[in-house]
């Protein structure tokens, strides 16, 4: 999550801690609400437990 948080840092000049309360929030919404992550992807066929993987196990979190 670290480079999603360097990344948002970057581009918005947003305090560190700030995007990683943010970060944090989406990242458990979306492990909440799994099939919002595949609206978001625009894909329903998705395996999550492979983008799970994919992403680095961002769900294992």
């Amino acid at each position: 999550m670290d480079k999603i948080v360097d990344a948002v840092v970057k581009q918005t000049g947003l305090p560190r801690a700030q995007v990683d309360k943010v970060v944090d929030a989406v990242m458990d919404f979306l492990k909440d609400n799994p099939d919002q992550l595949t609206q978001l992807l625009g894909k329903s066929d998705l395996d999550l437990d492979d983008v799970g993987k994919k992403l680095g196990g961002l769900f294992g979190r």
